[in-house]
């Protein structure tokens, strides 16, 4: 895909906020649809399923998790796979199906080990997290701004921040090897303001 949105919406489709917001996306950004743990039963599909059509019916780009039969099945831009997963249940399966020559594949890291490992299994997105404090994840430290923008150097992938982003912080992330943001509450904030 050419023309990346450089900012993603990330949605928990558990939640009904989260769903909520979906419907104030705009084709301009992406969704990411995530939840660790999602599983590939009948009742998942078909909670999604509403979801991926609005977006496929307002031009919307978006990524399915961690199911590459079911990205395709669904005309999704790509997959977001966590690092682990791709490591332990897709390498080969990626291998054996045949991918769309623009098809995203995307994940988070967190250090330079998991950047290099993302590197190694060649992601076409990587999301460094966390830029800053989040309220989805507290217990994680953020990177402050110079790691994280010298974090941003060691990817082969298009980089985005990741973790607590609003228009004010993502300027002291600016840099030549970052591309966007990915973000819950961001989107949250602007839905709340239409």
């Amino acid at each position: 895909m050419s023309n990346l949105p450089n900012k993603w919406f990330f949605l928990d489709s558990r939640k009904k906020e989260s769903i909520s917001i979906l419907y104030h996306i705009t084709s301009k950004d992406g969704v990411i649809f995530f939840n660790n743990e999602y599983n590939d039963n009948h009742h998942s599909l078909k909670k999604i399923e509403k979801l991926v059509y609005f977006c496929r019916k307002n031009n919307i780009p978006f990524l399915f998790p961690n199911s590459i039969v079911n990205a395709l099945k669904f005309k999704a831009c790509g997959i977001y796979l966590p690092l682990s997963k791709y490591q332990e249940n897709s390498k080969n399966k990626l291998s054996l199906i045949n991918i769309p020559p623009d098809f995203i594949i995307a994940t988070s890291v967190h250090n330079y080990k998991e950047i290099l490992i993302s590197n190694k299994l060649k992601y076409n997105i990587v999301f460094i997290s966390p830029a800053f404090i989040t309220m989805s994840h507290k217990e994680m430290a953020p990177h402050n701004t110079v790691k994280f923008i010298n974090l941003c150097k060691f990817s082969n992938a298009q980089v985005f921040a990741l973790g607590g982003i609003n228009k004010k912080n993502f300027q002291l992330l600016k840099n030549k090897h970052l591309n966007g943001f990915g973000a819950i509450t961001y989107f949250k904030n602007q839905a709340t303001k239409l």
